[in-house]
C-alpha cells in the first residue's frame, strides 16, 4: 500500500525527533488499514466514482483522510509514547502540519481529538472532508454545529449553555432554526442548555402552534412580574449605600411612589432614580420626596 506508507512516513516527519519510530508507524497504518481496507480499495479502484463526484476533489479528500489517519493512528492503537492522549495532542500540535498538497496549517488539540472520534464512529471514510457543496446551506451548518456541540459534551465534558437575550424579537425562522439545533440526540443526553430571555410577550410567541415543538423542549418557565414595594425599597437603598450615599436621602413615601410608577421594573427604577437625584440636586433638596419622583416621571412621559 504505497499511498498509506507515504503518509505514514509523512506522519513520522510531523513527529519531530522520532524518525526512529518509522517502522512502528508503518505497522500501525497497516493495522488501521485492515478496518478501512475495503473502503480504500474501493476508493482507488472504483471506475464510476467520478460520475458522482469530481475526481480531483475525491483524490484530494482521500489523501487528506490518509494524512489524518497517520496523525491519529498512535491514539487509535494505543501506541503513543506520551503519558496521555491529551499530552499527545498537545505535543503534536506544537508545530505546524504540512498537508499532502504542500500547504502548511496549524491544528488545535481539539481538532485531533475530533478526528479520533470521527474515525471511531465511521472509519477512514469519516476522516474525508466533504465537498464544499455538501458543507453549504443550513443542513451542513446544522450538522457542523450539532457535531461540535456533541464533541464538546463527549470529549471535553463541556455542555453548551446558549443564552439569548431580547428573545421576543426572534423571528419564526430563527426560532425554527433553534428547534432544529436541539433536535439531535438531546432527548437522551443533556449536552445543550438553551435559555430564552425576553419581554412577557415572548410567552405569546412560544404559544403559537408553529412553535409547539420548541415549547415542549422548554422544561422551566419563569415570568418576572416585577419587584414588590418592599423589594424596590431594599433595591434602591442598597444601590445608594454601594454608591457611598445614605439611605435617608430618599423618603419612604418616595420609594412607594417609585414602585407605583415603575411597576417594579428594575430598569425603570434605575432611570427614574437617576433623574430624581439630578432634579433633587438642582432643586437643592435634602431628600428625594414624592414630588421629585413625580417630576422625574413627567420628564420621561410615564404619567
Amino acid at each position: 500500500m504505497p499511498a498509506l506508507q507515504h503518509y505514514a512516513i509523512h506522519g513520522v516527519q510531523l513527529e519531530k525527533g522520532i524518525e526512529e519510530h518509522k517502522e512502528m508507524w508503518l505497522g500501525v497504518l497497516a493495522a488501521a488499514a485492515q478496518t478501512g481496507g475495503a473502503f480504500i480499495r474501493w476508493l482507488v479502484g472504483e471506475p464510476n466514482y467520478s460520475e458522482r463526484f469530481r475526481e480531483a476533489f475525491f483524490k484530494k479528500a482521500a489523501a487528506i483522510a490518509q494524512f489524518r489517519l497517520a496523525v491519529i493512528a498512535p491514539v487509535i492503537h494505543g501506541l503513543y509514547p506520551d503519558a496521555s492522549r491529551n499530552a499527545y495532542y498537545e505535543r503534536i500540535t506544537g508545530n505546524p502540519f504540512t498537508l499532502p498538497d504542500g500547504s502548511v496549517v496549524r491544528y488545535s488539540p481539539g481538532t485531533i481529538s475530533k478526528w479520533v472520534a470521527q474515525y471511531q464512529n465511521g472509519g477512514i471514510e469519516a476522516l474525508m472532508p466533504r465537498e464544499r457543496a455538501a458543507k453549504g446551506g443550513k443542513p451542513g451548518m446544522f450538522d457542523a454545529i450539532q457535531n461540535q456541540i456533541f464533541h464538546l459534551y463527549k470529549e471535553k465534558r463541556q455542555p453548551l449553555l446558549l443564552a439569548v437575550d431580547e428573545a421576543q424579537y426572534l423571528s419564526t425562522a430563527i426560532l425554527n432554526d433553534i428547534k432544529m439545533l436541539m433536535n439531535y440526540r438531546y432527548d437522551s443526553v443533556n449536552c445543550f442548555t438553551l435559555i430564552l430571555c425576553g419581554e412577557p410577550y415572548l410567552n405569546n410567541t412560544l404559544r403559537k402552534p408553529v412553535h409547539e415543538a420548541l415549547r415542549q423542549r422548554i422544561t422551566v418557565h419563569y415570568t418576572f412580574s416585577g419587584l414588590s414595594d418592599a423589594e424596590v425599597a431594599d433595591y434602591v437603598r442598597h444601590k445608594l449605600v454601594c454608591a457611598g450615599g445614605a439611605e435617608t436621602i430618599i423618603d419612604p413615601a418616595a420609594l412607594s411612589a417609585l414602585h407605583s410608577h415603575s411597576q417594579g421594573n428594575p430598569r425603570v427604577v434605575d432611570n427614574l432614580m437617576s433623574d430624581a437625584l439630578l432634579l433633587g440636586a438642582q432643586m437643592d433638596k435634602k431628600a428625594i420626596d414624592p414630588d421629585t419622583i413625580l417630576a422625574a416621571v413627567s420628564g420621561r412621559n410615564l404619567v
